[in-house]
């Protein structure tokens, strides 16, 4: 898998994997999600398409994306790319100034 040989990648594996019953859990709460949300999916995740069309469904109308030459973990494996996500979601995001 691309980047599996990257530094910190089989830490943040074995973290997911402990967590995984609260994350599953999670997805009851998904749908009281009232902010904008984008959904970064590897070509290579190892979520399937099914489980991802769930995630999809249960959140309103999320920006879905497809990291190309990526797999589960694509903050590790591509963090420009994520850099590049989150400042193109900010960048029309208005921020209100609190006084």
């Amino acid at each position: 898998m691309p980047g599996s040989a990257r530094a910190g990648y089989s830490t943040a594996s074995r973290r997911l994997l402990r967590s995984l019953k609260s994350f599953v859990a999670a997805r009851a709460r998904y749908r009281a999600i009232s902010v904008p949300v984008t959904l970064v999916w590897g070509d290579k995740d190892w979520s399937t398409l099914r489980d991802r069309a769930g995630v999809e469904s249960a959140v309103s109308s999320p920006t879905v994306l497809t990291l190309e030459r990526t797999g589960h973990f694509s903050a590790l494996e591509r963090p420009q790319a994520w850099a590049d996500i989150i400042l193109a979601a900010t960048a029309t995001t208005k921020v209100l100034a609190v006084r």
